[in-house]
């Protein structure tokens, strides 16, 4: 859909550009196309676009928010002497949410190749450090109860 067709000065053929940018650089070319948005006007094509990814930059930092709650959380129940498998249950919960993370910042799109999977995504990695918090602050009230 966003990927432009473009004549190569040399030989004046016609093919399909791969060239990886945001399509705000090639508006006409690419979203403003008979094919994609012939309805949009310049002004809101930029809008979709920076609406899309601005909704899932906040959607990662809430994301990283989490993350770090959760690094914060393993470090704290560490240092109350919380049992090794409860961290260890934690630390993968870190991981199954870090990766629900990672792939969206890789990507380099913020989220706008795919918006729905990415709200979905990154929904789902608060919801995993979200459950690690909530096993260390139980394993931590537990260790502190018992002494």
């Amino acid at each position: 859909c966003h990927t432009p067709k473009v004549k190569d000065k040399k030989t004046g053929k016609v093919f399909t550009s791969h060239f990886a940018v945001t399509p705000r650089v090639q508006l006409k070319e690419t979203c403003l196309t008979a094919k994609c948005h012939p309805k949009w006007t310049e002004e809101q094509a930029r809008y979709s676009i920076d609406s899309i990814k601005a909704y899932n930059k906040g959607k990662m930092r809430k994301a990283e928010f989490w993350l770090s709650a959760l690094i914060d959380k393993i470090v704290e129940a560490k240092k109350s002497g919380v049992d090794e498998a409860a961290v260890k249950q934690a630390q993968d919960q870190h991981l199954k949410a870090h990766i629900l993370w990672e792939y969206w910042t890789a990507e380099n799109s913020d989220g706008f190749h795919n918006p729905e999977l990415a709200r979905e995504s990154l929904t789902k990695s608060v919801d995993e450090s979200q459950k690690g918090i909530e096993l260390l602050k139980k394993a931590i009230a537990e260790k502190t109860a018992a002494k």
